[in-house]
């Protein structure tokens, strides 16, 4: 059978680059978490940006979005160097760009419906009318339409991660940035979730980066990876070459799935054979 060419292979322009890092080196005054880091986040793609518990991967994110200037280098997002921009540039180019934060952040005080419409409230000027109707429309998306008048505190954690969601999604960003989506979620909500997050990129051509340590999930959505360890990158490139490199770190993270199972599979066959 012939090989197939990896996915989005085709895009190597710098048209079809969203976000890059040059020389970056990230971090604070007296901590550097990264160090050197060239990084290409192509155009609908899914990147997912893996390593311990502390190695920097939500410092990145920071970078990428605007909230952590690089100690050195350059973070350019959408074709512009963003940090070299005026705010109301900066600004400009942040609002093609959604982000679904760990938690939700969802504000409890509000109606979902409310979540949603506050940043067209914040960067447009739409009629309260048709930003309702803009917030419904994006709860279908994500299949919670029933919840546009709930309030935060009636929602499972699974139906808060939705929410967020359709939040992140209510300017029709180009870039989709998600922190730990399924962090708190059983495997079976999880596994929706990540569903969900390849549906949004196959019908509206998204680009999305994904901060995540979930082994399934990774699986299910990468197309590349980013591995980061204190202080280093570890690994960039495609998914498939993630999995068979014999790099100790990737193989140590990858290789926990395995162990996880066999575990979970011995303490199976002690409860079901116990007297």
């Amino acid at each position: 059978m012939p090989q197939t060419e990896p996915l989005f292979s085709q895009l190597t322009p710098d048209d079809d680059i969203v976000a890059e890092t040059r020389n970056e080196r990230i971090g604070y005054p007296n901590l550097t978490t990264l160090e050197g880091a060239n990084l290409k986040f192509k155009r609908g793609e899914v990147t997912c940006i893996i390593g311990g518990s502390g190695c920097g991967k939500s410092t990145l994110m920071k970078a990428l979005i605007g909230l952590l200037p690089p100690l050195a280098g350059e973070v350019r997002l959408l074709g512009e160097n963003l940090y070299a921009l005026e705010e109301d540039q900066r600004n400009a180019v942040l609002r093609r760009v959604g982000v679904l934060f760990q938690n939700g952040a969802l504000i409890n005080s509000l109606s979902v419906a409310e979540n949603i419409m506050l940043p067209m409230r914040r960067h447009t000027q739409m009629p309260e009318a048709v930003m309702l109707a803009t917030a419904r429309l994006k709860l279908r998306q994500v299949g919670l339409e029933h919840a546009l008048h709930m309030l935060p505190e009636q929602l499972s954690g699974g139906m808060k991660k939705r929410a967020a969601l359709a939040r992140a999604l209510a300017l029709d960003p180009e870039v989709l940035l998600c922190d730990e989506p399924s962090a708190g979620l059983d495997p079976l909500t999880g596994a929706g979730l990540d569903r969900l997050l390849l549906d949004i990129r196959r019908i509206f051509k998204i680009s999305i980066i994904v901060v995540t340590h979930e082994l399934n999930s990774i699986r299910a959505i990468a197309d590349r990876i980013v591995m980061v360890a204190p202080g280093r990158l570890v690994f960039f490139g495609p998914l498939a070459e993630a999995l068979i490199s014999n790099d100790p770190d990737l193989v140590s993270f990858f290789g926990r799935q395995a162990t996880e199972q066999t575990a979970s599979n011995s303490l199976y066959h002690l409860l079901t054979e116990a007297p």
